[in-house]
């Protein structure tokens, strides 16, 4: 018999109970066997890493990039002193622009090697939710919560995009495993995770900043003063290192147009819906919103993916409330990771300007959502777990069939970007001007490539190229705003020199345009229906003869 295995009395010791607190669904003795033997979680961690990844890759490049992706793209392409300066008047900070430009050397600069990134590290995703889950809980729980995360739809969606939220979740799990580790048993290592995910987080995405009331959890902490004192440090620490950038953050929290399609989204909708419409979208299935997800579920999947969730927050509080002390501080933190950055959202949206997007924004709290449901689910009765996990993952796989087997849909001009600029790659000639109105330019330019360096481009109204992002909305709302903007346009075409041989005008039937069309006129140039295609959306005008 080992020893040690006998106690003082002589009698067998008796076993440990799960960190969970004996509540595995599976019962200690096969929560031995298979969540806690070392080899086969790792094997069931692999393969739950290499099917995340498998989803991810799947025609990653099939569709061409839309409007956000191109944006980005372009922007990652100039040098780093103007990266930082365009960001001035973005609403973005600036790691994964500066990522990506140092990615496209290696990888190459196809839609499937720009999208590489984003992939690799969604995929990064699956176990590092595990490491946290089961930091926090239990192996039970980390196994559960990485199998939701492998097929989670909107992570799985923004991990195939050229944009930083499906990276945001590596933010997310390691302030919040920075925190739990100052609560639980404050030391040097906490400061250094916390700080350095609180730094690489705050330069990804600024909702990171909603997670920074998870450090009132200090006062659970059996050391609360020792844990105050490395929090603070921590907090210091991140704060001097994001200290360059605050001045580009204050001035994007003034009037910036980049949001204002956030104040339009919600112009028909009430702000009391976002957080309940995050909890669906944050689960199995959703209507996601419209314009620019090619991910969809139905009315009947969102309403479940809802019970789910004030199923899983209930059970999550009802936990917290029981548990002994260690426990309810996972608990707590985990709840208040999922909630506390939703909430203020959606109190700055409410209190100063819309800041709340749901489906994007909101992926800060996706992956403490996936690690409370594997927390859950790990302490619930089988006969209650087990059905509850299947459902969700066949609803997550219902919903990602559909978005990993189609073609995104051509809603706007901006989709028709890739053929835009292929036509107007082979017929145009050096020196033409093309102008860009409403959303075009960021696809079509992204996709001309080397065609743009003979053509001269140029964006309706001047100065909406200083953001490439910018869509001034005035030109379909304001006709004298619209014929000022045109005409400002037309006396530019006089300073070319020599005379532009054509003119091609993208959407032409965009909304303001009808200005824009009667003040080239005045400058001598008339449609050319020969070389125009309108189904394109692209008028080229010529000299009038």
């Amino acid at each position: 018999m080992p020893k040690g295995a006998l106690r003082r009395g002589g009698s067998p010791a008796a076993p440990k109970r799960s960190s969970e607190g004996g509540g595995d669904p599976f019962g200690p003795v096969t929560n031995r066997r298979w969540s806690e033997a070392p080899t086969l979680r790792v094997a069931i961690l692999a393969g739950l890493t290499a099917l995340g990844l498998g989803l991810r890759l799947h025609r990653l490049g099939h569709d061409p990039l839309w409007f956000d992706e191109a944006y980005t793209a372009l922007t990652a392409q100039q040098p780093v002193g103007e990266i930082l300066r365009l960001l001035h008047t973005e609403s973005s900070a600036p790691l994964y622009y500066l990522m990506l430009k140092w990615w496209e050397p290696v990888a190459g600069d196809s839609d499937f090697a720009l999208r590489l990134l984003s992939a690799l590290t969604g995929a990064a995703v699956v176990p590092m939710i595990y490491l946290v889950a089961a930091s926090l809980f239990s192996p039970t729980a980390g196994l559960i919560a990485a199998a939701l995360a492998t097929v989670g739809p909107l992570h799985v969606h923004y991990s195939q995009e050229l944009r930083m939220y499906g990276m945001v979740p590596l933010a997310a799990l390691g302030v919040l495993q920075g925190f739990a580790r100052l609560v639980r048993a404050p030391d040097w290592r906490g400061v250094a995770i916390l700080a350095g995910a609180l730094t690489a987080g705050l330069y990804l995405h600024y909702f990171v900043l909603f997670l920074l009331p998870l450090a009132a959890g200090v006062a659970l902490s059996p050391r609360p003063a020792r844990a105050a004192m490395l929090a603070a440090l921590a907090l210091g620490l991140s704060g001097l290192a994001f200290l360059p950038w605050i001045g580009t953050l204050l001035g994007q929290a003034g009037p910036n147009h980049a949001r204002d399609w956030i104040a339009a989204w919600w112009a028909n909708k009430s702000f009391w819906i976002a957080i309940p419409w995050s909890l669906m979208v944050l689960g199995p299935g959703a209507e996601y919103p419209p314009g620019w997800f090619k991910l969809g579920s139905s009315g009947l999947a969102g309403d479940v993916s809802f019970a789910l969730a004030v199923a899983l927050l209930g059970s999550a509080a009802f936990f917290a409330v029981t548990a002994r002390r260690d426990a309810r501080i996972s608990w707590l933190l985990t709840l208040g990771a999922v909630l506390v950055p939703l909430a203020m959202a959606l109190a700055v949206s409410v209190l100063r300007s819309p800041i709340y997007v749901v489906g994007r924004y909101d992926i800060i709290a996706w992956a403490p959502y996936v690690i409370l449901a594997g927390a859950v689910l790990a302490r619930l009765p089988m006969l209650i777990a087990l059905p509850a996990l299947a459902l969700w993952i066949v609803m997550s796989c219902v919903t990602l069939v559909p978005h990993l087997t189609t073609d995104r849909p051509i809603r706007v001009a901006a989709d028709r970007g890739a053929m835009l600029a292929d036509m107007i790659g082979r017929r145009a000639v050096a020196g033409d001007v093309v102008i860009f109105s409403a959303s075009t330019r960021p696809v079509t330019e992204h996709y001309l490539g080397t065609y743009a360096e003979r053509l001269v481009l140029i964006s309706y109204p001047l100065g909406t190229d200083d953001h490439l992002g910018w869509i001034d909305l005035r030109i379909a709302t304001d006709e004298t705003f619209a014929t000022a903007e045109a005409q400002r346009l037309s006396a530019w075409l006089t300073t070319l020199t020599p005379k532009p041989p054509r003119l091609w005008l993208v959407e032409p039937t965009s909304m303001g345009n009808r200005p824009l069309l009667e003040a080239l006129k005045t400058q001598g140039y008339a449609p050319d229906p020969t070389r125009s295609a309108p189904h394109l959306l692209a008028l080229v005008m010529s000299p009038a003869e």
